[in-house]
Order: C-alpha cells, then structure tokens, then sequence
C-alpha cells in the first residue's frame, strides 16, 4: 500500500507565502483522488498495473502538477480524472460527486492539437458551449471574452493551419475554459513546443489561471515546469504508478521569469530531481513483482 508522503520544507516562507498556503488549505476540496489503482491487459500478455492505490487531494483554486519518471501513469491518471479511462479500484470525487465518465464539469487540454480543422479559432472555442445549447449570441460572446483573455483577439476569424502552436494551445485552452468546467485537466499542454515558445507559454497559463480564478491539474514531465507552475506537486514513482511524495512550492506569486531565478527555485527543482532518481534493486525487483501479479 502506498503513502503519500507530505515532504517537510526546511527553507523559510515570506509571510505572503505563508497566508497563501493556509488560504489555499481552507478553501473546499475539489478534487478528491481516493485510492485509485488501474490494469491493462491484452491477449497473450501479462496484465500491467499501471496505477496503484494512488490517493491526493486538490483544492478549488489549486494548480498542481504531477510529475515522475516515464511509464509512471502520469496520463493515465489525467485520463481518469477526465472520465475516458475506466479505474479499476477506488474512486474518484469531483466536488463530492463520483466521476463516470466525461462530462461538463471537466475541460481537457492533450499535448497534441486538437483544434478541428475545419472550425475558425472562434467556432473551436464555442464548441463545447454550442454541446451546452448556449445560445449562439451568447457563445460568440463568451469565446470572445477567453480568446482576451489568452492574448488571441483579432485572431477569431482563423483557422488552426493559419496560427503558430504556441496560438494552437492558447485556442484549446480557451476552448476548455468557455464552458465554466469546475476543473482544468492538462495532459503534458507543452510538450510539443519548443523550448522559447514552452516558456512563454508557462508564464501564459500562470497569468491565465490567476485571471480566471481556476482549478488546475497539470501533468508534466518537466520539473522545471512544475516548480514554476504549482501550488504544490505530486510525485509519482513507476512500475506501478503510485504517489511517492506531494511537495508544497512555496514560490511567491504572480510567477514571472524572475522566478526561475530565485534560490529556493533552484533548491527546490534540485530536491525534485534527486527525488527521481532510479530506485535501488531491491525496490526494482519488488516493483517488477508487482508489475505482474
């Protein structure tokens, strides 16, 4: 059975870090991951266990991420919060109620772009309020306030083959945000973008999570991402997936580029790598034992 640990912080909070960790720790649970374990099996092989009696919780407002080494179910821990994958023990609660299966309640954003083609910038942000029956005026509106909002404005009118990538993620993110989803889910949003364009667009979301007052959960494998973007951070070990530890970023906010530079930035990203390290021959053995029974 896993435990998720709660790391101590040795290094010392501005007093607005601080006031904003215990509003944060007030505010309703949103998110509530109860012992979540899932299997693969196809014929002729040995059945997977992807995720593990994997357990957290996430607070309205809260961004976190999640992190850990390839192969640990990072996206398939996204995929079941979003209600396209089936869990095979525990459960899942968002705002008290079990998750089954998609719905409203939660907007996705893939690393791949998954703007339709054939829609403008402006019909792809509507998308999701038009499967809402929101009246055509209204929803011209409202994609117009979060294409503003993601610095789009003036773009509405083009379709995706016109915009650059970094505008691409910047549409979906719109596109997820219109219908008013209790939670965003972001499955690895800037994996595909290079490296300039990735920064920028990490500053973005960090803006565009604060203006819209919103509840992220944020799957990376980029540390750095992670220390930049979080409130706090679970790490995930591999073989199979389960909660090692959840770690509080005690960063102080708006995060700008300045924050990569700070002391406790760096501290913390190196805490986290080491974090991550390969697990001893013992742990590997047992994990593989696992693996397969």
């Amino acid at each position: 059975m896993s435990v998720a640990l709660s790391v101590p912080d040795y290094r010392e909070q501005a007093p607005e870090v601080a006031a904003r960790f215990t509003k944060l720790k007030e505010r309703p649970v949103i998110l509530d991951v109860q012992g979540l374990s899932k299997t693969f099996t196809a014929p002729g092989r040995p059945t997977t266990l992807a995720l593990s009696d994997v357990s957290f919780q996430v607070h309205r407002r809260e961004l976190m991420c999640v992190i850990g080494p390839s192969g640990c179910g990072k996206s398939t821990l996204a995929r079941l919060v979003a209600g396209l994958e089936e869990p095979n023990g525990g459960r899942m609660l968002l705002d008290g109620k079990p998750i089954d299966g998609p719905g409203s309640d939660r907007g996705m954003v893939f690393q791949s772009y998954t703007l339709f083609p054939w829609l403008t910038v402006q019909k792809n942000v509507e998308f999701g309020l038009k499967a809402q029956a929101v009246e055509a005026a209204e929803r011209a509106r409202i994609a117009r306030e979060f294409l503003a909002l993601v610095k789009l404005g003036g773009f509405e009118d083009r379709y995706p083959y016109e915009i650059s990538g970094g505008m691409k993620q910047r549409a979906a993110i719109a596109r997820a945000l219109a219908p008013d989803p209790d939670i965003l889910l972001m499955d690895e949003p800037f994996g595909a973008l290079d490296a300039q364009t990735r920064v920028l667009l990490q500053e973005e979301l960090a803006r565009i999570v604060a203006a819209a007052k919103r509840t992220v959960l944020f799957v990376t494998h980029s540390i750095e991402e992670a220390v930049f973007l979080a409130d706090r951070i679970v790490v995930m070990s591999t073989h199979p997936g389960c909660v090692r530890s959840i770690h509080n970023v005690k960063l102080p906010r708006p995060r700008t580029a300045k924050t990569r530079s700070l002391a406790d930035f760096i501290t913390l990203t190196q805490e986290l790598w080491d974090s991550l390290k390969p697990q001893s021959r013992d742990e590997e053995e047992n994990a593989a034992l696992r693996l397969h029974t």
